[in-house]
């Protein structure tokens, strides 16, 4: 009984780990919004009509769709990191030929169906919580 016991708990364990892991895609919520200004950290401008909003993430290939952010117009996008138990999940987008950086990064590790994100666009950073979809 006790070795049925014992290969269930490693089943769900290992069913509960890839089922995270295996969603298709973010649905992602700001909720701070910062930029630089004279070497400190500050409120955005626009900050208050970022928080709250909503993007999607697609984690195959790491396109963003939503009313504040997207990756259209990006001429590269790149997923670095697939995102683990023990790794964030790694997203680059640069733009040509004026070069623009955007760096997404969702803390795929977390315990838990909330994950912490942060974005930084250029001297822009956001961040807030993602929940995979599937």
């Amino acid at each position: 009984m006790s070795r049925i016991l014992t290969v269930s708990t490693i089943w769900f364990a290992l069913w509960a780990s890839s089922a995270a892991a295996s969603s298709t895609a973010y649905k992602c919520t700001t909720k701070s919004a910062l930029t630089t200004s004279q070497g400190k950290a500050v409120q955005h401008l626009l900050g208050e009509s970022m928080v709250g909003k909503e993007f999607f993430v697609d984690r195959t290939n790491g396109r963003i769709r939503g009313e504040v952010f997207s990756s259209a117009g990006w001429t590269t996008t790149q997923v670095l990191d697939n995102g683990s138990s023990q790794q964030s999940f790694k997203v680059l987008y640069l733009s040509s030929p004026y070069v623009h950086v955007r760096v997404l990064v969702v803390q795929e590790f977390e315990e838990g169906k909330s994950k912490s994100f942060v974005l930084l666009d250029n001297g822009d950073f956001f961040s807030g919580t993602c929940v995979g979809l599937s």
